[in-house]
């Protein structure tokens, strides 16, 4: 990864009178770059990177460069990072008098209490639809500014898509921004990289991580990753208190929930206080395993909202300043409990109502018979209340989900910038939308609706067929603007199509839900990639053979992570039926060889025999690696199977191969399955020594599945 030469001098380098010169010889030398690879880079001489060296160990009174990470990193570390409180929390911080929640709010601060003594608290925050949840947890925050200096982050999980980690991944996202890159890395280590699997357009630019960092199986990715989001809270936390806030968790996908338990169970993170959101109506049952483990083991704080009293709404009604009438017009006890009575006091459907009485015409008394029934009413009239073109906006919006991108409303609505931008701010200014770009250079424009209920009231006002043509619709912008992100917003593009219905071709859905099943996969989320798989063989009559047997294939692999394996032994099978069908050597070898592994570790080496003697035969007259990897799995099943002849014959027969294709990453497969095998005839020595070869060659290979093998 290149040197970002870009990055501020800190104070603590002013303060030294370091040169600019010597600051870009610094990130070089943190990034562990050496003297000549230094000079290529600036363009200077090695004795002149030499002489930057020298002054550099002076000023900063070290004699070796070890010295000098050491003391450059602890000079970053000598105080808390300051980070402005999260936007969104801001905004409902600032939304209105808040009235009410005395009592929780008190509890709130107990729990703060002990988590800046130095404990690790979670506090879960919950209640139904519009109860004022959220708003809670920013009042409480808004009220900690005020006397504390604690860290905040925040994150939300989506509803309709999002990625498994992705709430995590925003809540990190400004830390990461906001670090010094070299400290960062130096405190992650090697799992840095992971970090980028769940904060993709993050601006992450942490020196020290090679390209082809290494890889392996999702279970270990999965530790990888748990381990790079530990050390990063941990070191956010190690420097000032820490506010975690993680809003709507019931919606939280699978592999969210099993990250949480883990910062639970490691109970590593000192000085901080998880707080979660969640609706008790609409757990999953993923959720509902996950609370019952965290009662059991991790004892959290519980707040179970319920609606304001009649008099706190009329307190809310009081302090409403968007009314367009005088306060002697609207403001009475026979009209607050009218409001009361018809919102139970949900603090949102209240704010609405009261909004709607403020923006109507001529003065409401008690009684009033107009009064709308439901917040659907209320948000429906709100929105007609604006221009047409804004209207359709928030139409096409609405049904492109809570959060979304400029860039695809503008193309899906087909409006120029000025029209975009008019509906867009009056959308704005009427309380429905917000502004959630985030601070990034490269990351896209993107607004959120104030709330779900909102979106959700505007979905339910247009037409079934008007919906269904806008997901068509936005399938198609997503493909056409992201063409090399495919992958990344399968999920999104896939969720469009099933929502399209007959409107788009089945035959896309089930290659974007497959694609987006890889992807969960490989971002250590076999669980939502299962989910993701197992819908779209609802879809898998549409498809051609050679997208169902990817189909199968990616099941197959994911039932593996799972440890799910006659599941996966049945899905890989499937696989291996469509790739002969439409005769693609290649996937057949590669399907065969994952069978095989399956049967290895399931103990059914008589199948796995079959299997490997199955892919060769597909295979033969046709030489090549994937034969010779077919031979090393033939080999390993042959082994254990009690067949030392055979056995031996057929990894040398792959060794061979590997030396005449002069193939050095089969050459490492081979060794592995040699080292595999040979524990089966006790020669446990030339073994040892097949592996430690083997290591150094795959640990460089796109071989995943045996390099994670031969580790273990």
């Amino acid at each position: 990864m290149p040197v970002d030469f870009k990055q501020p001098k800190p104070q603590s380098c002013v303060d030294r009178g370091i040169t600019s010169r010597e600051w870009e010889v610094l990130q070089a030398v943190l990034n562990h770059l050496a003297n000549a690879e230094i000079a290529a880079t600036l363009g200077i001489s090695v004795r002149t990177v030499e002489s930057h060296v020298s002054n550099l160990l002076t000023k900063f009174d070290v004699s070796s460069r070890s010295g000098l990470l050491a003391a450059v990193r602890a000079t970053e570390d000598s105080g808390p990072l300051r980070l402005e409180a999260p936007p969104s929390l801001l905004r409902m911080a600032r939304a209105g008098e808040f009235v009410g929640r005395g009592p929780e709010l008190e509890q709130l601060h107990d729990e703060w209490d002990m988590a800046r003594a130095g404990a690790q608290r979670l506090v879960l925050v919950s209640g139904d639809a519009g109860i004022g949840k959220s708003r809670l947890v920013a009042e409480f925050m808004r009220q900690l500014l005020v006397n504390d200096d604690p860290l905040v982050l925040h994150g939300r999980c989506d509803e309709d898509v999002a990625g498994p980690f992705e709430a995590v991944g925003h809540a990190l996202a400004p830390y990461i921004r906001a670090s010094n890159p070299a400290s960062l890395a130096g405190e992650l280590g090697d799992v840095a990289a992971e970090l980028e699997t769940i904060i993709p357009i993050s601006g992450i630019r942490l020196p020290g991580i090679p390209v082809d960092a290494v890889r392996t199986d999702p279970n270990v990715t999965r530790l990888r990753l748990f381990d790079a989001v530990t050390r990063v809270l941990r070191r956010a936390s190690a420097a000032s208190p820490m506010l975690l806030v993680l809003d709507d968790l019931h919606w939280a996908p699978e592999p969210t929930l099993l990250l949480l338990k883990h910062l639970m169970q490691e109970e590593a993170l000192k000085r901080t206080m998880i707080i979660c959101t969640l609706r008790p109506g609409d757990v999953s049952d993923a959720l509902i395993d996950f609370l019952g483990r965290l009662r059991r083991d991790a004892m959290p704080a519980q707040i179970e909202l319920g609606g304001l009293h009649r008099l706190e709404v009329a307190q809310l009604l009081a302090s409403d300043d968007g009314s367009a009438q005088s306060r002697d017009d609207i403001f009475s006890e026979s009209v607050a409990y009218d409001i009361y009575a018809e919102t139970r006091g949900n603090p949102l459907y209240a704010g609405e109502l009261i909004r709607s009485l403020g923006e109507g015409s001529g003065p409401k008394s008690a009684g009033y018979a107009d009064v709308p029934h439901g917040v659907k009413d209320i948000v429906t009239a709100r929105v007609r209340r604006l221009a047409q073109e804004t209207q359709t906006l928030l139409g096409i919006a609405a049904v492109l989900g809570q959060e979304f991108d400029l860039s695809v409303l503008q193309q899906l609505a087909e409006v120029d910038d000025f029209t975009l931008l008019e509906g867009v701010e009056e959308a704005t200014q009427a309380q429905l939308l917000y502004d959630v770009t985030a601070a990034s250079p490269d990351a896209v424009e993107r607004y959120e609706f104030v709330h779900a209920i909102v979106r959700r009231a505007i979905v339910e006002s247009l037409s079934p067929a008007r919906v269904r043509r806008i997901h068509a619709a936005a399938g198609t912008a997503l493909e056409q603007l992201f063409p090399e992100a495919l992958e990344m917003r399968a999920d999104e593009i896939a969720w469009h199509l099933v929502q399209a219905g007959q409107i788009k071709d089945r035959k896309n859905i089930v290659r974007y839900l497959t694609m987006a099943g890889r992807a969960a996969l490989n971002s250590s989320a076999a669980e939502e990639g299962l989910r993701f798989l197992d819908q779209a063989l609802e879809y898998i009559d549409a498809a051609d053979a050679f997208d169902r047997a990817e189909l199968w294939f990616q099941r197959g692999l994911t039932l593996r992570t799972l440890g799910r394996w006659p599941d996966s032994v049945a899905s890989l099978r499937n696989a291996l039926d469509l790739y002969a069908e439409v005769g693609d050597l290649e996937a057949i070898s590669r399907t065969c060889r994952a069978a095989t592994h399956t049967m290895f570790w399931f103990f059914r080496m008589p199948e796995a025999l079959d299997l490997a003697a199955y892919g060769l035969k597909m295979l033969d007259g046709h030489g090549g690696a994937e034969r010779g990897r077919l031979l090393g799995a033939l080999s390993f099943a042959q082994a254990w199977s009690g067949d030392y002849g055979s056995s031996m014959k057929a990894i040398d027969e792959e060794l061979d191969m590997a030396s005449r294709l002069g193939d050095a990453e089969l050459r490492g497969h081979g060794l592995a399955m040699r080292a595999m095998q040979l524990p089966a005839f006790l020669e446990h020595k030339d073994a040892a020594a097949a592996g430690y070869e083997a290591l150094e060659i795959l640990r460089y290979s796109d071989d995943i599945w045996t390099l994670t093998s031969m580790l273990g």
